[in-house]
């Protein structure tokens, strides 16, 4: 796409390679907001070795080619990044594909409080709060992303595609 002149951004998972010439910007996005290799949190199989003692919650991330410390959880923060990016490629009117490739929901799940708290209070277990959380916490993030892409009239020349993550069978 960023031959046919779009810019190009990537805003969560790679999983594609973590060497130079395996990044995204070596790979044809102009804008990257990762988590390492391996899934948030996974130090062994590659991501950042702060991410190992807080998962999913104030991670280091790789921002183009600059590490970065971040404040939030992951979801809110790719999308977050990929709404402003979008924002700005939409008021200099380019074309643009926007890539919010979510780690969720995936293990370990886990979610903000405030999306586990009534799965908790009713019964169910911390595992399956969290999956039922990161599920919300997607679904008010899409619907920020299409309320957005609404507000800057931007929908009827916009192709959105939904997919998540396989979810893995594990609740831990």
């Amino acid at each position: 796409l960023k031959t046919a002149g779009y810019a190009t951004g990537i805003f969560g998972k790679w999983h594609l390679g973590d060497g130079e010439a395996y990044l995204p910007g070596n790979r044809g996005f102009d804008e990257a907001l990762i988590h390492g290799a391996g899934g948030v949190g996974q130090v062994t199989l590659g991501d950042f070795p702060a991410n190992g003692e807080n998962r999913y919650f104030d991670n280091v991330l790789l921002h183009n080619e600059t590490i970065m410390q971040t404040q939030g959880f992951c979801t809110d923060l790719f999308f977050q990044a990929g709404l402003a990016w979008i924002k700005q490629q939409h008021e200099v009117q380019k074309p643009y594909f926007a890539y919010i490739s979510l780690n969720a929901p995936h293990g370990p799940m886990i979610a903000p409080e405030r999306y586990t708290h009534r799965f908790l209070d009713l019964g169910y277990d911390e595992g399956i709060a969290g999956r039922y959380g990161m599920i919300e916490n997607i679904d008010d993030n899409f619907g920020l992303l299409m309320e957005k892409l609404t507000e800057w009239k931007a929908l009827e020349n916009t192709l959105v595609i939904f997919m998540t993550d396989n979810g893995a069978t594990h609740l831990g």
